[in-house]
């Protein structure tokens, strides 16, 4: 079977990472033929990462959409840019993988939603956390209703600052969308995913307390409180910090809590944890105390996590499913349909935490 011929627009760091995974895992799947940036540097750094010999290194992406052996793209732009890039490439008859947020703003996120489904072609959005096996497992224990039905959930992410970009374009909220889309659109979408529900309200406090890189009103915040509020009166929360000290353990949290128990992540040993309600027919309600609140059995998992993901857990099986589908083989669990609350719901906690009011999806 020929190999897909595929394009890369954008070689920094993420853009990279694309290259060489597609380089060293997916050769015998997929030729690459053209990568792109308008930073030199990007390119040398690209160059080392990709051992095909005819590839075309250049720094407008629109050369990369108009030549027509290629099949597929990979995004990886600072935010702002995607919806341009992606409904272009989506015009131009291309099967695309963008990078996370879909974009920064609902109306380009839904003008991406359009192009797609005009252009009948694959758009996948790189929210590679779904496909890992670890939160794979998650969402099987939750649709095994080890919990029962899942009623709260929750996102704790404590950590240090953004890394550097180039012209700091992570720290403006303009170009970036703010921390909340940029970063938590992630833990936004495994929420909304373990729910399987419908977003209906956002509410959200946050601000730029500690954090001074630009020094600038566009500065993105460094900390916030979020919560979400779901059809059939689910509900979550996340809570971020960006500039918490280091400590031994990941600084990630994700749990949920449903009518019949209780699971937790400890992601840095790849363990779940279940707490399950006492199933005893001899433990009746009086009236007083559930008999969930008294006694529950606690199960461990050790969830063993695939070699060579890149330093991403999930980046591996990510362009697997990408490639699949490009072949029709398969629809992918983060094309932009089912995942368009991953960015819409920080976008709206990004306009809750400017307004101070309530914002309606």
């Amino acid at each position: 079977m020929a190999r897909i011929k595929v394009g890369f627009i954008g070689a920094g760091q993420m853009g990279r990472q694309h290259v060489q995974m597609v380089a060293e895992q997916f050769k015998d799947r997929a030729e690459i033929k053209a990568v792109c940036d308008t930073h030199p540097g990007e390119l040398s750094l690209a160059k080392k990462g990709c051992s095909e010999d005819s590839v075309v290194y250049g720094q407008d992406y629109r050369e990369v959409i108009k030549d027509k052996s290629i099949q597929a793209v990979f995004i990886s732009l600072p935010n702002f840019l995607h919806s341009e890039v992606a409904v272009a490439a989506l015009k131009a008859g291309k099967d695309v993988f963008c990078e996370k947020p879909v974009a920064t703003n609902a109306d380009d996120v839904y003008r991406m939603l359009e192009a797609r489904e005009k252009a009948g072609k694959v758009l996948m959005i790189g929210l590679e956390l779904r496909y890992s096996n670890y939160f794979q497992k998650m969402k099987q224990l939750l649709e095994g209703g080890s919990i029962g039905r899942p009623v709260m959930t929750w996102c704790k992410e404590f950590r240090g600052p953004f890394l550097p970009k180039i012209d700091n374009w992570i720290q403006q909220a303009g170009r970036s969308g703010g921390s909340l889309v940029d970063k938590n659109c992630h833990h936004f979408d495994l929420m909304t995913w373990f729910l399987n529900a419908k977003p209906l309200k956002v509410c959200a406090f946050g601000g730029k307390n500690v954090v001074n890189v630009l020094g600038t009103d566009d500065e993105v915040e460094d900390n916030a409180f979020v919560i979400v509020e779901y059809e059939g009166g689910l509900r979550a929360s996340l809570a971020l910090c960006m500039f918490a000290p280091a400590t031994s353990d990941y600084g990630l949290e994700i749990g949920l809590i449903g009518d019949k128990g209780r699971l937790e992540t400890e992601e840095k040993d790849n363990l779940l944890h279940l707490w399950e309600s006492e199933k005893s027919e001899d433990m009746k309600w009086d009236g007083r105390m559930p008999k969930f609140i008294r006694k529950s059995e606690h199960t461990v998992y050790k969830v063993s996590p695939l070699e060579d993901e890149g330093g991403h857990t999930g980046f591996l099986q990510e362009h697997a499913v990408f490639f699949d589908a490009v072949r029709g083989k398969v629809k992918p669990l983060t094309s932009i349909e089912n995942v368009i609350y991953s960015t819409l719901i920080p976008i709206a906690a990004e306009e809750s935490m400017r307004t101070g009011r309530i914002v309606e999806l």
